[in-house]
């Protein structure tokens, strides 16, 4: 069993020369789960900022605190309309993770011998559920 993270999934499929990758995933309620990744000239994904949780026109300030940022992520299918102009975004086929760049990163942990433990994996949330948020209150 291998773990992979969707943000570097997206990465992957996303052309190497393409510099700094500002990657969000859409949280609903007006926000999205964004991280800021690039490639490394070993092949690697370099991981720059975590995945953060953040109202989506912060993510649009990734394009002045990183130079030559393109936008990817499947948050961009929904707030891509509402994208600033001057922001570069990655193709639009580029937008979500693929399988065959997903079956690229588990074939490259495997080799490295890079397992995981399926006992040990969970899920990462981004914030409490909404009926968990109410109960808390």
């Amino acid at each position: 069993m291998v773990a992979l993270d969707t943000f570097q999934t997206v990465v992957s499929a996303v052309p190497t020369h393409a510099g700094v990758i500002s990657v969000g995933v859409d949280a609903q309620r007006g926000e999205v789960v964004a991280a800021v990744l690039q490639h490394t000239k070993e092949g690697n994904i370099e991981m720059i900022k975590e995945p953060t949780l953040i109202p989506v026109r912060d993510w649009w300030n990734h394009a002045e605190q990183y130079d030559n940022v393109l936008f990817a992520g499947p948050a961009l299918d929904k707030w891509s309309n509402h994208t600033p102009s001057h922001l570069a975004l990655a193709e639009k086929s580029d937008w979500f993770p693929k399988a065959s760049a997903a079956g690229k990163l588990a074939v490259r942990r495997i080799v490295s011998g890079q397992w995981d433990d399926v006992w040990s994996l969970f899920p990462i949330y981004s914030r409490l559920s909404a009926a968990e948020e109410k109960q808390s209150t």
